[in-house]
């Protein structure tokens, strides 16, 4: 596995670098700044992504979201079918059908999604197209 620090670069920056108040002061200080790949490389995605299944609070989520993006993400985790009812639900409905349902299927918003998903969308993904039949 590749080091994380390898797409990491370290800055010093003397006083007179640095704010102008603290231009007087004698202290350098250092700072080290990685790129977002290489801290991603350096960490297990299936790991991460259970962390964050334990971690995420999906009553808080769901509660502060449109009832579009509550449809949209029991289309992803459960089909369209479900998504459907859901839409036809109000936002307390819907909220209180992603709360009882979603977690169940490992579901996760797209912004917490790393490398190690394998939530449904992920798995979604992953399946081959229906071959339409010959006639």
């Amino acid at each position: 596995m590749r080091s994380a620090t390898s797409s990491c670069t370290n800055n010093s920056l003397s006083a007179e670098q640095r704010w102008p108040a603290e231009r007087n002061a004698e202290v350098t200080t250092s700072s080290a700044t990685c790129s977002g790949s290489a801290v991603a490389s350096a960490i297990n995605g299936k790991a991460l992504t259970a962390a964050l299944r334990e971690t995420f609070d999906a009553k808080d989520y769901f509660n502060s979201v449109s009832r579009a993006t509550i449809v949209e993400a029991v289309r992803e985790a459960m089909g369209d079918q479900h998504a459907s009812a859901v839409a036809k639900m109000d936002k307390a409905g819907a909220i209180k059908f992603a709360l009882a349902n979603l977690p169940k299927t490992k579901w996760l918003p797209k912004q917490l999604r790393v490398a190690g998903y394998d939530g449904p969308a992920k798995k979604a993904a992953k399946k081959p197209a229906a071959k339409k039949a010959k006639k």
